[in-house]
Parts: C-alpha cells; structure tokens; sequence
C-alpha cells in the first residue's frame, strides 16, 4: 500500500504545472488598492495592485509612470515585468504583470 500512494504521488508531481504563468504576489503583509484606469470606458487600466511597505498612492503613481515613461524606472523602484499574452489566440487580451521594487519595498500589478 505504501508503495502504490508513493507511485500515485511521484506522478502527481509529474503532471502538476508548474505556476510559472501566476502573477507576481508579494510576500507577508501587504495592502491592496485602487485599480487605475487609463481611459474610460475601456479595459486599459493597472489592475491587482498591491503594496508592501508603500501608500497606495505612491503605488498608484508607479502603476501610472509604467504608462506615461515605459522607457523609465520609477526611482528608486526597479520593475520587472512578465508580457502574458504569448500563445493566446486572442493577442489583444493578452496583459502584463509587474513587480516593482526598492528594498523591502514592493508593488505587483497587471497592466492591461
């Protein structure tokens, strides 16, 4: 019996998938916030956010900067960002999740 639940377990682990395509999540204690919404009346807004450590507003703002100066770093915050929309056959519904931080400091959102 021992045998047959190790086997059962040994394949479990072989078709589990791995959680690679999860949004970024922040780990201990963290508050969540306002989505932003970029143009009304349509999907394009920041979603998820959450905050580590940061107001919501200054989470809000880096969320926003993401849009505005895609091409700069919020300082001091490095972000890192995961594009979601590789493989879907629907492209346009496709987001971005990122993870932006400084220090112990640390802000997730989607972008879509």
């Amino acid at each position: 019996m021992k045998k047959l639940i190790l086997i059962a377990g040994a394949a479990l682990m072989v078709v589990t998938p791995a959680t690679a395509n999860a949004h970024f999540h922040i780990k201990g204690e963290s508050h969540s916030c306002k989505n932003v919404v970029f143009a009304k009346h349509t999907d394009f807004a920041a979603s998820g956010v959450r905050a580590k450590g940061v107001s919501c507003h200054r989470a809000r703002g880096i969320a926003t900067s993401r849009v505005t100066h895609p091409e700069t770093q919020p300082v001091p915050f490095t972000c890192t960002v995961r594009h979601r929309a590789e493989g879907h056959p629907n492209f346009w519904l496709g987001h971005s999740d990122y993870r932006c931080r400084a220090g112990s400091r640390v802000v997730v959102f989607a972008l879509s």
